[in-house]
């Protein structure tokens, strides 16, 4: 009994080992994301990009706006928030070892700029009487007899 205890502990630190190994040379980028007004944005798009490597993580931001991206390596990052109507908001991150790095985003309203563009042609119309080949109008068009007086 007492070697199957001791099997099944040695199976789970086996495991476990890689997974507590990589927790500890991590960090973790969380924040906010607002409206220029303070307001809490729930549903943003968050992504954080390792500028060295160019590999992302993703993440939405939940109920009062906040986000948490765990597991990231050490090194520089950007990252961004995104959301339909707004501009898209970015922060530079240098990230260490162990650290929680705190980055509110702000979103401020899309600038959106309409412009129509008018093309016209100019057409004219010309009113012409054109004949038209009928027989029947042929034979009652017929010039009428001079009278002599």
């Amino acid at each position: 009994m007492f070697v199957k205890v001791l099997r099944s502990v040695l199976v789970l630190a086996v495991l476990l080992l890689p997974l507590a190994a990589r927790a500890q040379g991590t960090g973790t980028i969380a924040g906010t994301v607002k409206d220029s007004s303070g307001g809490a944005i729930p549903g943003a798009a968050i992504r954080v990009v390792n500028e060295s490597t160019s590999g992302s993580t993703e993440a939405v931001s939940g109920d009062g706006g906040v986000y948490r991206v765990e597991g990231l390596a050490p090194g520089r990052y950007r990252v961004e928030a995104v959301l339909d109507g707004f501009e898209t908001a970015i922060a530079q991150v240098v990230l260490s070892e162990g650290q929680i790095s705190t980055n509110d985003l702000t979103l401020s309203p899309a600038r959106f700029s309409q412009s129509v563009v008018v093309t016209a042609r100019r057409v004219e119309e010309v009113a012409q009487e054109v004949p038209s080949p009928c027989r029947s109008c042929a034979a009652t068009s017929s010039p009428t007899p001079a009278r002599s007086t």
